[in-house]
């Protein structure tokens, strides 16, 4: 017990002079409402510290190889060019795109468009000065930091991450991308994005996420999201997580909607050596809907946890949740999904699966999905399988001369497609099947 004080006190030491040296540097900065709200946050942070095992919701995710290190803030990000980013891009002449490298925005690199004021696109930072109002008006209310020591600590730091802002009435057409490079080189760094998007009334929009790497050395992200969705507004939300193998990735996301609203979230979850995920949408209007998918793909030694929430607290709303995992080596998967139904909530449609495939006798994976209800008229499901590659259908494949490798591929391939299929438009989707098929290869 008295090294586990001895650890939390070091690394506690650690960021709380980190938190000394960026409120320096923020000038101006720190006579701002947003300030009060970071100094808040680091008090909660210094009070609790990361989360353990002891704790319900981190039974199955141990961060002390993440505490045992100290990874210096990003000060400075590297030179990135045009060339190196073009690997990732949805598309060469998308018009709407932010980038970030080591949790920095990138002009040079970023394409904003200009849509006439129908939409707002900007990084946090600069919508702070350009838009304070409208920001801090959604800014920490969406994501309990008061209670969330990980996102406690993102809030501290925040500074940097896209503000999405759709007016209501209107349709954006081609998505939005979000291309987050970490770059570390030969040095460690953390970075806290923190991305604030508000999507008005009747309006739709899609955005993306891409986060990769450039180079393979150790760094820790925390990635912190507040969504909020308006009367009847329609968000469709792609994660593409691809870090270094050596990094560590947190990620907060909290969804609001409001009446007749409509999430669709699709997370592949591809690299990071320990990645923890929690997705928590709350249908807070009649008539709201939320489709969640999710693709963790695992090998070696990875560590990919996903905690979802869906809460349904207004009657007539509807939700659906898949999650796929396929893991070999000795890595290691997570799922602990609710759904969570309060009273008044009648009239729910809410359906919950996770599947799993182990490629390796010593690869793991715990699932725990949970119907937590309080009113009587729902229809209500989960469930969850864990099982191997059919071999009577790789024999299949094998008569036919397909060669080993491409049949497991193939068969792979087959268990994620009801993922994969669900992304939207094609190219996005093609794009997707290389990264997941160039995965597999990975696997033994």
């Amino acid at each position: 017990m008295n090294k586990e004080i001895d650890l939390k006190s070091a690394y506690l030491n650690w960021y709380l002079k980190a938190f000394e040296k960026f409120e320096a540097g923020l000038n101006g900065h720190r006579e701002t409402e947003m300030h009060k709200i970071r100094r808040e946050a680091i008090a909660v942070f210094k009070k609790e510290g990361f989360p353990t095992p002891r704790q319900e919701e981190w039974k199955y995710t141990n961060l002390r190889s993440l505490t045992a290190r100290q990874f210096p803030l990003s000060e400075f990000p590297p030179q990135v060019s045009r060339q190196d980013i073009a690997p990732f891009l949805l598309r060469a002449d998308s018009r709407r795109m932010l980038v970030f490298i080591n949790g920095h925005f990138s002009r040079e690199l970023s394409r904003p468009g200009n849509d006439n004021g129908l939409l707002v696109l900007d990084n946090l930072k600069n919508a702070f000065f350009t838009r304070p109002d409208q920001l801090m008006k959604y800014f920490a209310t969406g994501v309990d930091y008061r209670t969330n020591p990980v996102a406690a600590l993102n809030t501290a730091f925040a500074l940097e991450g896209a503000f999405v802002y759709v007016p209501a009435d209107v349709q954006i057409d081609e998505p939005i991308h979000l291309l987050y490079i970490s770059h570390p080189g030969d040095t460690s760094f953390q970075a806290h994005p923190r991305n604030l998007f508000v999507i008005g009334e009747n309006s739709s929009v899609q955005i993306v996420e891409t986060h990769c790497h450039l180079s393979n050395f150790p760094y820790f992200v925390n990635r912190v999201s507040e969504i909020h969705l308006s009367a009847a507004a329609r968000l469709a939300h792609l994660t593409i997580q691809d870090e270094s193998v050596q990094a560590f990735s947190l990620s907060t996301v909290v969804v609001s909607q409001e009446a007749n609203s409509s999430y669709r979230n699709i997370r592949l979850d591809l690299g990071g050596s320990l990645v923890r995920n929690n997705l928590n949408v709350h249908l807070q209007g009649k008539g709201g809907e939320a489709h969640l998918y999710g693709l963790y793909l695992g090998n070696n030694r990875q560590h990919i946890d996903n905690h979802t929430l869906i809460e349904h607290r207004e009657s007539n709303c509807s939700s659906n949740e898949l999650y796929k995992g396929i893991l070999s080596d000795k890595a290691r998967g997570v799922f602990s999904g609710a759904i969570l139904v309060q009273p008044g909530a009648q009239k729910t449609n809410a359906f919950q699966n996770n599947n799993n495939l182990l490629l390796s006798e010593e690869a793991e994976v715990d699932s725990r999905p949970q119907l937590k209800i309080f009113a009587d008229d729902v229809r209500c499901t989960h469930g969850a399988t864990i099982g191997q590659l059919d071999k009577e259908a790789l024999f299949y494949l094998r008569q036919r001369g397909i060669g080993e490798e491409e049949a497991n591929v193939m068969l792979r391939y087959a268990f994620a497609a009801d993922i994969l299929n669900e992304i939207k438009p094609e190219l996005i989707r093609l794009k997707m099947e290389q990264m997941v098929n160039r995965k597999f290869r990975e696997f033994k």
